[in-house]
């Protein structure tokens, strides 16, 4: 049983001192992949809040093969084009609506150069000058929804809103105590009046455990130290669940620093087939 715990800040060090990696340079999306393939079991139920054009969303589909994969978009755009995939998909359902803290009508910020860094509030970096416009939203909360089944694992990817996302479903996390990715940094949570702290203490609050995508258990000591540093994706993972775990996190953090360190894992399938 391999069941070593190590440092987040030592993987970091690792990677971008002594292997000399930009956290650009890592396929941090990959990652959360090995992540959420190593975490739940096919057939599981899984939410993605934030599905965009449905990267995960297929990921989910091919990996998890989830009994049921509600997708939360709303962009009507890309809500339409996901609805369109996957209406062959029984076990798919697309809600155009936004998370958040409270049920209300609001506006959001659509980006039409790059849909992806849409959100509720204009994303203070991005990716391109294309045009911005308004749109009125349904907002909704997690707690508002009372689903007819357990979720055992979350994405939330929304810009900055993560936070009141998990706010609006204190609820449903102490019902179905799913493990829940979450993307968090600085260029998005002080938008919304988050600080460094916010989301880890949510977590401790609410018993949950902050992971990274190495399968690291980041402690509060150490967590000033992480966030905002290197990476932005971590893992939310049940507090009672993180003994349980500790093979699966040695198996993820395995797999993620080999990911990290080839970045084309097809290129080095075939160099083994030709030295065979």
């Amino acid at each position: 049983m391999v069941q070593t715990e190590h440092r987040a800040m030592a993987d970091i060090s690792y990677l971008r001192d002594e292997v000399g990696l930009k956290s650009t340079a890592i396929d941090w999306e990959r990652l959360l992949t090995i992540n959420y393939r190593a975490y739940r079991p096919r057939g599981c139920s899984v939410i993605d809040v934030g599905a965009h054009h449905g990267m995960h969303s297929r990921r989910f589909l091919r990996y998890l093969r989830p009994r049921h994969l509600v997708l939360v978009e709303p962009v009507p755009e890309m809500a339409e084009g996901l609805r369109r995939e996957f209406r062959r998909r029984p076990e798919v359902e697309v809600r155009q609506v936004a998370l958040g803290e409270k049920s209300q009508q609001t506006s959001f910020v659509v980006n039409d150069g790059y849909l992806g860094e849409s959100g509720l509030l204009e994303w203070r970096f991005p990716r391109t000058d294309g045009p911005i416009r308004s749109i009125d939203v349904t907002m909704e909360t997690l707690d508002d929804w009372n689903l007819p089944f357990a979720v055992e694992f979350m994405k939330v990817n929304v810009q900055g809103c993560e936070v009141d996302v998990l706010r609006g479903g204190r609820t449903f996390l102490r019902k179905d105590r799913p493990i829940v990715s979450v993307e968090y940094g600085a260029q998005g949570y002080t938008a919304y009046g988050c600080d460094a702290m916010t989301l880890y203490h949510f977590a401790i609050d609410n018993d949950y455990a902050v992971a990274d995508l190495f399968g690291n258990i980041i402690d509060q000591d150490e967590w000033p130290l992480v966030v905002d540093t290197y990476y932005w994706d971590y893992i939310l993972l049940p507090a009672e669940m993180v003994a349980a775990t500790a093979d699966r996190r040695a198996r993820i953090r395995h797999a993620a620093l080999r990911s990290a360190t080839h970045p084309h894992p097809h290129i080095e399938r075939w160099r083994k087939r030709l030295r065979r």
